[in-house]
């Protein structure tokens, strides 16, 4: 994922492991960012025994779509699988259909 030398180096001293508000100004790449350690992390957890769960994000819910649609513009076509769970969709989730997604986006 392309991204600007400000945002390699910050991407860089994230861990993917721990908690992290992102708290930049509007416009500084704070979503990209995200999905690119959400990205790292996958790839640390596909080269390890343990199971992988998914990352949640909680936005307001006018964003949930637009989070959603940068996941697809900016992650690898396929590498990231992310699911709305919002309104109707979340009593048809159940654990087993979670895990299969790397990103749940609700509010």
């Amino acid at each position: 994922m392309p991204g600007t030398s400000l945002q390699t180096r910050s991407l860089a001293h994230l861990n993917p492991f721990q908690p992290i508000p992102l708290v930049d100004d509007m416009g500084l790449g704070k979503t990209i960012q995200a999905i690119a350690l959400i990205g790292t992390s996958k790839e640390w957890l596909i080269a390890t025994p343990h199971r992988s769960t998914p990352t949640m994000i909680i936005c307001p819910p006018r964003l949930i779509t637009n989070w959603k649609s940068e996941i697809s513009k900016h992650a690898q076509a396929g590498a990231l699988q992310a699911k709305i769970y919002h309104g109707p969709t979340c009593n048809s989730l159940s654990e087993p259909n979670i895990l299969k997604y790397n990103i749940i986006i609700t509010s």
